[in-house]
């Protein structure tokens, strides 16, 4: 996604299924690689964790913190996770939330 393309649309959500593990080193997590040139700004991204149930679990949620510092450093608007549980239902009301946001 390159962010000149971005620039036409009002509203940009990404939405992503993964179970986010990096299986990078640890020092390289925190900075953003040279040769990633695009960037989420102005995007809202949407995170199912696709092996988390429930999300509360602290593995999850060790995972969301580690992310979160991702997606800001790429210039994300906004991040959102969801797991599996009544996921069609709260994926399409934080669509919906989020395209009504002015």
């Amino acid at each position: 996604m390159h962010t000149t393309s971005l620039k036409k649309y009002e509203k940009c959500i990404l939405i992503i299924f993964d179970e986010l593990i990096d299986w990078r080193n640890p020092s390289e997590l925190t900075k953003i690689p040279a040769d990633i040139t695009f960037r989420l700004n102005n995007v809202d991204v949407i995170v199912v964790i696709t092996d988390c149930a429930p999300i509360q679990d602290p593995a999850c949620r060790s995972r969301e913190n580690r992310w979160d510092g991702k997606f800001t450093l790429l210039g994300a608007k906004s991040t959102f996770y969801l797991d599996g549980i009544r996921l069609e239902e709260k994926l399409i009301s934080r669509v919906t939330e989020l395209r009504n946001k002015k």
